[in-house]
Order: C-alpha cells, then sequence, then structure tokens
C-alpha cells in the first residue's frame, strides 16, 4: 500500500493567526523596537495599527491597545515534518 504524503502545512494543520488580548496596553515603541530589524511598512486604519513585513516568517501584525493579531507569510513556513 502506497501512502502519499502532502507536502505543507495544510496537511498537517496549522493556525495563519495568532490572536493575543492582554490586560495591559500595548506599547507601540516595543513593538517598533521588536520588528526594528525587519523592512516593514505601517498603516493606520482607525484604532488599528497594521506593520506589513517583508521577508519575515510574519506577514502582518495588526495592533490595538489591548491586542495583537499576527499572520503568518506561509511563503515562510519550514515544513520540517517530512
Amino acid at each position: 500500500m502506497d501512502e502519499q504524503i502532502e507536502s505543507g502545512w495544510s496537511s498537517f494543520g496549522y493556525s495563519k493567526y495568532l490572536f493575543l488580548e492582554l490586560t495591559e496596553k500595548i506599547s507601540i515603541t516595543t513593538i517598533e523596537e521588536v520588528i526594528g530589524h525587519k523592512k516593514y511598512t505601517k498603516k493606520v486604519k482607525g484604532n488599528v495599527i497594521i506593520y506589513v513585513l517583508e521577508d519575515s516568517p510574519i506577514a502582518t501584525l495588526e495592533i490595538t491597545t489591548h491586542s495583537i493579531k499576527l499572520t503568518i507569510n506561509e511563503d515562510k513556513v519550514i515544513d520540517y515534518a517530512m
């Protein structure tokens, strides 16, 4: 019996997003210090600050006063399951 294992995370399941809700206010200065070594653009939409990162496993960060939504860059995923 032949088994074919599909390449990529989709065959093993994963979350495309990570959402964190915090009790303390998020420091934009700290966020920018952490991603400062990466090339990124920053957009503001209402009360959400969106960082779009280039050449990173993180595609975007969406920041509000008390939450962070991290979106995975599927092109940068390393699939260790073979």
